[in-house]
């Protein structure tokens, strides 16, 4: 709360005056809640980001891998077997 005092003086008897305010700043509060839902939906759509870009690269890798294996095996190489979800893949399709 805010306690306003005045006194004048002049031109006949001191006058003094005393007022008290509770005002609550609603349009700060509010401005100031939107700022911090704002920063969190940012906070969740890097996470989200982030997470799709690991998954990304972690299927690139292993799609890369599989076609190393797939190659080598195509090529008659024997040193190595091919991994069992190449197997099945390639005599299903």
């Amino acid at each position: 709360s805010i306690e306003w005092r005045v006194s004048a003086a002049g031109a006949g008897p001191t006058v003094i005056a005393s007022s008290t305010t509770t005002n609550r700043p609603l349009l700060l509060l509010a401005l100031v809640m939107l700022v911090v839902v704002n920063v969190a939906v940012l906070c969740m759509r890097w996470v989200v980001r982030r997470r799709i870009a690991r998954e990304a690269l972690r299927a690139e890798t292993v799609a890369s891998a599989a076609m190393i294996d797939a190659a080598s095996f195509d090529a008659g190489e024997t040193s190595r077997a091919p991994d069992k979800d190449l197997v099945m893949s390639s005599t299903t399709s």
